[in-house]
């Protein structure tokens, strides 16, 4: 069995136990003449049984924590990084750092290329973090 069909074949099997977790509420809670369990109670069942069920694969699976090395970190990042090159930008687009401060410029300039470079490495480790 391909990757492909086993995926088709798993989620056709996830679809068929969703189908039928309506009729099995309606069982477990019965009709209104003779009432079995309160929906609440059903409703919290099936939670705590699926989070059970899950942290029960995971274990068997022995999967890894995830990583705090989240793309939210690095959007906060990007967006320090434009924010300071646009900063630079607008201070060597001013005349008067040359007049004032020449010996500022190239601090500002070489900064400049340093954010681009870094901003660079950011934004693919954000993307690789997108495609995960």
């Amino acid at each position: 069995m391909t990757q492909a069909q086993r995926g088709f074949a798993l989620g056709a099997l996830g679809v068929l136990i969703f189908a039928m977790t309506l009729p099995m509420t309606r069982l477990a809670v019965g009709d209104t003449s003779a009432p079995q369990l309160t929906p609440a109670f059903v409703t919290s069942g099936r939670g705590a049984v699926a989070g059970l069920l899950s942290l029960l694969y995971l274990l068997y699976v022995r999967a890894s924590w995830p990583r705090r090395d989240l793309s939210l970190i690095h959007i906060s990042l990007i967006e320090a990084l434009e924010a300071e090159q646009q900063q630079i930008t607008q201070t060597l687009a001013d005349s008067a750092v040359y007049i004032k401060d020449p010996g500022r410029v190239g601090g500002l300039q070489a900064r400049h290329a340093r954010i681009e470079e870094e901003l660079l490495a950011a934004l693919e480790r954000w993307e690789a973090l997108g495609s995960r």
